[in-house]
């Protein structure tokens, strides 16, 4: 096996034959052997080097339950509680909000406490909302496919009465999904998943 790899230092490209791994050069910028993509700094790691299964490991319970302009959101209750502002209201694109996550209670002292409804008794809140950005790759949200007017709610969307996403002709893409089934779908319609950047790399 050849274990040399290229590097773009500020002496140039050169080949090293050092078998220490490629994100722990010391150079300025180094080229990801995998994507071939330009990175920068050291000891992180290319964008391509974390699977879908590290990635979202911790998110297996997160449900699909909104997208709005290339965003979609998870959340980790049951579709049927997930809520967010007029989501029973049609056509959603000119009505629905993003969905609600756990509330504070503010006041005019400066004070804010947590909604003892939204979170336990150990500070954590009730279920939490994950959200992804995505390129556009044919795949269609309800609104797109009927130009900013569709007949729907989320709430209809989201009691799977039509897709939240479409790619014609025979891939669809329902509420209820994960965020891996999410990203396949994606990816196998040439697109491409962005997940916040505080879990895309890892220090080393």
């Amino acid at each position: 096996m050849n274990n040399s790899f290229i590097f773009a230092g500020a002496w140039g490209d050169y080949r090293s034959k050092e078998k220490k791994p490629y994100w722990e050069t010391y150079n300025q910028q180094w080229i990801c052997p995998k994507c071939e993509k330009l990175n920068y700094g050291t000891h992180k790691l290319c964008d391509c080097t974390l699977t879908i299964t590290e990635n979202t490991q911790m998110k297996k319970d997160f449900k699909l339950c909104f997208i709005a302009e290339n965003f979609a959101y998870f959340t980790t209750q049951e579709l049927s509680k997930q809520w967010g502002d007029d989501w029973n209201d049609a056509p959603y694109e000119h009505n629905a909000g993003v969905p609600y996550e756990a509330a504070f209670h503010y006041y005019m002292d400066g004070r804010r406490e947590k909604s003892p409804k939204d979170w336990n008794e150990d500070g954590t809140p009730k279920w939490e909302i994950y959200k992804v950005a995505y390129d556009y790759c044919g795949a269609e949200t309800p609104s797109e496919i009927a130009a900013g007017n569709s007949r729907y709610s989320v709430e209809a969307i989201n009691n799977k009465l039509t897709p939240w996403l479409t790619k014609y002709p025979d891939k669809a893409l329902f509420a209820g999904a994960s965020i891996e089934e999410f990203i396949t779908f994606i990816e196998e319609c040439g697109g491409t998943v962005y997940l916040p950047k505080e879990k895309n790399h890892a220090e080393t």
